[in-house]
């Protein structure tokens, strides 16, 4: 069960980015894993929260891509290891 709504975990996150736009650490997953709340969640819930940040994500990376392209390359990166790390719980955890 998660204590909040899919939206308010990918705007925590909106800033973030990892370290290495081609790596994410264990500490980096670990952050993921604990902001979205993936411990527990179903298949189901937790592909609809892949879903819901690709999305998210797609409406920023539109703007960035017009307007500053250092921003639209860690947004990148930033969903990239989101979205890496979810599928890492769908399949493994």
């Amino acid at each position: 069960m998660t204590t909040r709504t899919n939206y308010k975990m990918v705007t925590d996150m909106m800033e973030w980015s990892p370290a290495d736009k081609h790596f994410t650490s264990q500490d980096e997953m670990d952050v993921i894993a604990s902001n979205f709340e993936l411990v527990g969640r179903s298949r189901m819930d937790l592909q609809n929260l892949r879903d819901f940040v690709v999305l998210c994500y797609h409406g920023w990376l539109e703007f960035s891509r017009e307007n500053d392209m250092d921003l639209f390359d860690k947004q990148m990166a930033a969903m990239q290891s989101i979205t890496a790390v979810i599928d890492y719980y769908k399949y493994n955890a």
